[in-house]
């Protein structure tokens, strides 16, 4: 009977060049699409950050707003839960704002 070692880390594993994602952990490198992390989490937003990702780079103002339009457009609440929301006492929204009333 043989006993197999399981790998550590990622010994074993194979790694690919990505036009997606850079990292080198020696230097402490993350970038996206050629942006460092640091860089779009201090100046871009999420919807921002998706076009990117999505298309290859950042967004203009028109196409910012076009997808910001198109995200809101696929969040769609029951409208059990907007009525639900829309009848809750005020104290609840004050709990639910992290204030609670006393």
């Amino acid at each position: 009977m043989s006993i197999t070692q399981s790998p550590r880390g990622l010994q074993g594993v194979t790694a690919v060049n990505s036009s997606i994602c850079y990292i080198d952990g020696e230097q402490g490198v993350l970038a996206y699409r050629g942006i460092d992390i640091h860089e779009l989490a201090t100046h871009s937003n999420f919807e921002e950050c998706c076009y990117l990702l999505w298309c290859g780079r950042l967004p203009n103002q028109s196409e910012l707003e076009e997808l910001k339009l198109s995200l809101a457009r696929e969040r769609k609440l029951d409208p059990a839960i907007v009525n639900l929301l829309r009848q809750a006492p005020m104290s609840v929204a004050h709990q639910m704002s992290g204030r609670i009333s006393t």
